[in-house]
């Protein structure tokens, strides 16, 4: 079973309790992970630090949504150059002494990144925060 980091709004609309959630490979998390760190989060110990908890929660909230939202437009820019596959340089395998290699569609990766933006646009017209639940 691959890893995954989950993204989610919880909000109220006309009394009703509306949940969307995102669900992104923890191999893109992982590739885009510097530039996550630009925008502050919450953490589940109710401090304030960059980027996502890795292995637990953190919260997105107000301008922090709308960096986190530049980043990831930024990363879908770079990703349509990309070819239909391609591959992505992951983590170092010390047994097999070189760099994991991860073959990636780039439809499946631009409509990851898309769904985030559409969560953190929705959280943004709704004045809610998104959550990350880490692997």
């Amino acid at each position: 079973m691959a890893l995954t980091h989950n993204f989610y709004t919880i909000g109220k609309k006309n009394n009703e309790t509306i949940e969307i959630k995102v669900i992104i490979s923890d191999d893109l998390i992982l590739y885009i992970n510097d530039s996550l760190k630009w925008f502050n989060t919450i953490w589940a110990n109710s401090q304030e630090n960059q980027g996502l908890d890795y292995h637990g929660v953190s919260i997105i909230q107000d301008k922090n949504v709308i960096l986190f939202k530049m980043i990831l437009g930024n990363w879908i820019g770079l990703f349509n150059n990309a070819p239909e596959r391609f591959i992505l340089t992951g983590d170092y395998l010390y047994d097999e002494d070189n760099y994991e290699q991860i073959e990636i569609d780039k439809e499946q990766l631009i409509k990851q990144l898309t769904s985030l933006i559409n969560l953190c646009e929705y959280a943004l017209e709704n004045n809610i925060n998104i959550i990350h639940e880490g692997i």
